[in-house]
């Protein structure tokens, strides 16, 4: 028996929203990832929540500048990142901004400091299914 893997995933995995309705997300969609739980949703107006019946993540929409946005805090990992590239192409969203821990550790770092990987540790066993750790890009040696 084929399955359908979008049919699949709506209904098996997509939990994290109310009635695994993706037409309760804005098309622009905000990330908190690890973090932003309690917090995120709090900058837009009139934020609706439309978290699922899992607990993991949780799913708001509401408006920023009269622009109707969608804020989702969820665990880090790569298992967590993908299931959030998931929904943003089924949705299909405009643009998803992830918000993180990168850089978390340095002395230096600001609120507010916008910081761009360039890498990153790769230790939880998910991102070997997507890349191998043969193929890392250019490494400095100390």
């Amino acid at each position: 028996m084929k399955v359908n893997s979008q049919n699949y995933f709506l209904r098996e995995v997509c939990t994290d929203i109310k009635n695994c309705n993706l037409a309760l997300l804005g098309e622009y969609i905000i990330a908190g990832l690890g973090c932003g739980h309690g917090t995120l949703y709090q900058y837009l107006e009139g934020p609706i929540n439309i978290s699922g019946s899992a607990k993991t993540i949780e799913t708001f929409t509401g408006f920023y500048k009269n622009i109707r946005i969608s804020t989702i805090s969820i665990p880090g990992g790569g298992v967590y990142t993908e299931w959030l590239t998931r929904i943003a192409a089924l949705k299909p969203a405009k643009i998803l901004i992830g918000i993180g821990f990168c850089g978390a550790l340095k002395d230096d770092i600001q609120i507010g400091d916008v910081i761009l990987p360039t890498a990153s540790a790769r230790d939880e066993d998910t991102t070997d299914h997507y890349a191998s750790k043969k193929c890392l890009p250019h490494q400095t040696s100390t």
